[in-house]
């Protein structure tokens, strides 16, 4: 094992190897075990720790002191492992000696590691004076095998002295005290050490406060038995002083300088709660403010309130006064909490209302109250005079429908809000010119107080040729009789037609096949002046498929949508047929009286084509001349009589080849299955065995529908003159 002092608990692995070494004659060989061997040393665990004192094992204190004894623990087991301290319980003689240590609770230490003990050792007020010797114990905590505990000693000697006790609550007087005026605080005190001592008493004041006289009743020494006596200060509160409450510190020194031995002197202190009375005052600043102003204008006056209290506040604004029609407003409403002399900024507004005689003033009363003192307040004022100026207002313009040819009426209130007594001329006119001029009534009002009202009528006569769906805008203006300036002006609008409307177009005629979907597309508009949205139905009367997509929008005035309508028709059905119509129609959501339906047309158009079926592979046996295929069929894929050729190619020309029949007329959809074809096969074996015709129908309605079938035929034998038969296997299909 290694040469180490301390060994940690645990398992130690090594590997090793046996070699073995032999010899004949003059070789040598070396042989050695594979693979290594591992072995395992386990160092058992080892519990242990060392506890000594630090010098100086022996310390003075004085009563109602306390003082530090130092120890050191140290871990010398092999492990980490968890450590107490258990503080002495009494003494020797018996004392009334308190002891705490640090730290308090359960530590660890890592095998060598170690760590510092405090032990605090406190005396009483009126410990005995004497020498105590204690005794403090560490252990381990938890786990198996724990060592024995470990034991430190101590001295604590407590030598004679006295020590200040305050009895009570100081005593102030008065209390709460006025800035600028003088309070009186008096301490009780009582020597609670155990020797008599002189005292000495001191004081902490505020900034600005002043002693301005001091006695004590006290005797020189204080007995420690138990009695008592009192120090009196007066002090001088400045005018400045903050409202509340304030603290005073007193101090009480036992000098114990000539005790046997000497001992250090012992202080206690006591806090007086002096309670400045609370002014509540304020600064709300400049008034009274004057401004002139336009009717609907609005004036801004700017204050500053200052908290001139003794302490911080908050306070609350308010704004009276004002006559009816007149607006105001002050911010902020309540304050932040402001403190001794600080300031605020305080915005006050005040609207001018329209229609108002030149020459008014209204006057605007502000209150800052102290939330503190509600019966603290300060006020400002500010006053507006209207200024003399024309103005109107008239009444918003509206939307209304017409018919064309006929006509609108609108109606408006005009009111005089400016502050002069006036008359009014009144226009109007259209935003599209060829529309006829609008009829005022009256043209010119009569004369108006600021504030009064007359209503006056606009007569619009729509064209006869204007379409529906058109808006035309009509605006009218009003100016001070004989003046040019504008005043006030509304819009109004004309729409031709109704509220809502709309319109599905164009109607189509529509040639779809058999069998396939034919997509028809349609324009959907919103024709009406109000956005809406429509749902939109379809219905083909033969009861074909038939669908639309989408089948809901949404419209703007004038906006449109392409819809696509899908028509599926089954198979079979003959060309040229006409079918029901497919009805489209569109409905408002808002209104199921409105909408619009149109129809589209439906013919079957033509379909072509053609099919032969099918293949076929014949063999020719020796003696043959000719061979025949029959029962061929074909099939008229199209909807529509056609008429089919039918030709032969593919064979040499020593072949005769024969169709019958050669043309066939079929109507939609019907077959022939009578179709044969002969060929004549030459008088000499041509020297290839297989042979192919191809029989190809063609449609004349539409030449490039065909279909074609092959016809093949093989030798079952070679003729003599081409030497050795061969036999040809014969494959169907």
């Amino acid at each position: 094992t290694p040469n180490s002092g301390t060994l940690l608990a645990g398992d130690y692995l090594f590997t090793f190897r046996v070699r073995a070494t032999s010899q004949q004659g003059t070789q040598i060989f070396t042989e050695q075990s594979d693979p290594a061997t591992t072995d395992t040393v386990r160092v058992p665990v080892v519990r242990n720790f060392d506890f000594t004192a630090v010098a100086p094992t022996t310390r003075q204190l004085t009563p109602a002191s306390s003082v530090d004894f130092s120890y050191v623990i140290t871990n010398t087991g092999n492990f980490t492992d968890t450590f107490i301290i258990t503080p002495p319980t009494g003494t020797t003689p018996a004392s009334g000696l308190t002891f705490a240590a640090t730290p308090s609770g359960a530590f660890t230490l890592a095998a060598g590691q170690s760590r510092p003990i405090t032990l605090t050792v406190t005396a009483g007020a009126s410990e005995p004076v004497g020498v105590y010797n204690f005794t403090v114990q560490a252990g381990v905590t938890g786990g198996a095998n724990p060592p024995a505990n470990r034991a430190a000693s101590g001295t604590a000697q407590v030598i004679g002295g006295g020590t200040p006790v305050f009895v009570g609550t100081p005593l102030v007087t008065p209390n709460p005290v006025d800035p600028g005026t003088t309070v009186a605080i008096t301490v009780t005190v009582r020597n609670g050490g155990n020797a008599p001592a002189p005292f000495d008493f001191e004081q902490t004041l505020p900034s600005g406060w002043s002693l301005l006289s001091a006695s004590t009743t006290c005797p020189s020494p204080v007995p420690a038995n138990g009695s008592t006596c009192t120090y009196t200060l007066q002090v001088g509160v400045p005018a400045t002083a903050d409202g509340g409450d304030t603290l005073v510190e007193v101090r009480a020194i036992a000098r114990n300088g000539g005790q046997t031995p000497p001992a250090p002197d012992s202080a206690a202190s006591a806090t007086a709660t002096v309670t400045v009375r609370t002014i509540r005052n304020l600064s709300f600043a400049p008034t009274p403010l004057n401004a002139n102003a336009d009717p609907g204008a609005t004036v801004t006056f700017t204050h500053t309130l200052t908290n001139t209290g003794n302490a911080p506040d908050r306070f609350t604004l308010s704004l009276s006064g004002l006559p009816s029609g007149w607006t105001g407003t002050v911010n902020p409403v309540t304050t932040p909490i402001l403190a001794r002399n600080a300031s605020i900024t305080v915005t006050v507004q005040i609207t001018v209302p329209t229609g108002i005689a030149a020459g008014t003033t209204a006057t605007a009363t502000i209150r800052a109250t102290s939330q503190g003192n509600p019966a603290v307040n300060a006020e400002v004022v500010d006053s507006v005079t209207v200024n003399s100026i024309d103005g109107a207002e008239l009444s918003a313009g509206t939307t209304a429908n017409g018919a064309p040819g006929g006509t609108v009426v609108f109606t408006h209130t005009l009111r005089n809000s400016g502050s002069s007594t006036i008359a009014y001329d009144l226009s109007a006119r259209s935003a599209d010119a060829s529309w006829p001029a609008p009829t005022l009534n009256p043209a010119t009002t009569a004369v108006l107080a600021p504030g009064s009202t007359t209503v006056i009528t606009v007569t619009v006569t729509i064209p006869a040729t204007t379409p529906p769906g058109t808006s035309n805008q009509i605006t009218i203006e009003a100016r001070a009789a004989g003046k040019t300036p504008l005043l006030a002006s509304a819009e109004n609008t004309v729409q031709v037609g109704t509220l809502r409307a709309v319109l599905i177009e164009p109607p189509r005629s529509v040639i779809a096949l058999p069998d396939t979907t034919t997509v028809i597309t349609h324009t959907v508009r919103n024709i009406g002046f109000s956005a809406d949205t429509f749902s939109i139905t379809t219905l083909q009367g033969d009861g074909h498929s038939v669908s639309v997509f989408p089948n809901e929008v949404n419209l703007a005035p004038g906006e449109s949508r392409d819809i696509t309508v899908l028509l599926t028709l089954p198979g079979g059905l003959a060309a040229g047929l006409n079918l029901s119509d497919v009805r489209i129609t569109v409905t408002s959501q808002t209104d199921a009286n409105v909408r619009a339906t149109i129809f589209d047309s439906v013919r079957v158009g033509l379909v072509t084509g053609v099919l032969l079926s099918s293949d076929r592979l014949r063999g020719i046996p020796a003696g043959t001349n000719q061979i025949t295929y029959s029962g061929i069929v074909l099939d008229n894929l199209g909807n529509d009589t056609d008429t089919f050729d039918l030709t032969a190619s593919g064979l040499d020309s020593k072949f005769g080849v024969t169709i019958t029949p050669s043309t066939v007329t079929l109507n939609g959809g019907e077959k022939d299955v009578a179709i044969s074809v002969t060929v004549n096969l030459p008088s000499i074996q041509p020297a290839a065995l297989r042979h192919d015709l191809v029989l190809t129908a063609t449609s004349r309605r539409d030449p490039s529908q065909r279909s074609s079938i092959r016809l093949s035929m093989i030798y079952l034998y070679r003729a003599a003159i081409f030497g050795e038969p061969v036999f040809i296997p014969i494959i169907s299909r």
